[in-house]
C-alpha cells in the first residue's frame, strides 16, 4: 500500500534494539534502554509487505514519542 492523500493503511518503525547479558532477567519493570536517541534516523515500513516507506527522524511530541518523515522512498524502491 503506498500512503497517499485520501489512502488508509498501517505501518510500523523499529525505535531500537536492545541487548540481555547471560544474568540479564526480564520481569515487570523492567527498564530497557533502546539504542535510539531524538533526532536519530529510522525506516518506516509498510504494515502489509514490511518494505520500507519512507525515512524519517524520531521526535518528542509531549510526552510521546513520533518520527517526522524526512524521505518518501519511491515506489520502485519498495
Amino acid at each position: 500500500s503506498a500512503f497517499q492523500k485520501g489512502s488508509k493503511g498501517s505501518g510500523y518503525v523499529c525505535l531500537g534494539n536492545f541487548n540481555l547479558k547471560g544474568n540479564d532477567q526480564l520481569e515487570k519493570g523492567s527498564v530497557i534502554v533502546l539504542d535510539r536517541l531524538c533526532g536519530e534516523t529510522v525506516t518506516l515500513h509498510d504494515g502489509v509487505s514490511g518494505k520500507i516507506i519512507a525515512n524519517a527522524e524520531v521526535v518528542k511530541v509531549d510526552d510521546n514519542y513520533g518520527v517526522r518523515v524526512m524521505e518518501v522512498c519511491k515506489r520502485e524502491n519498495k
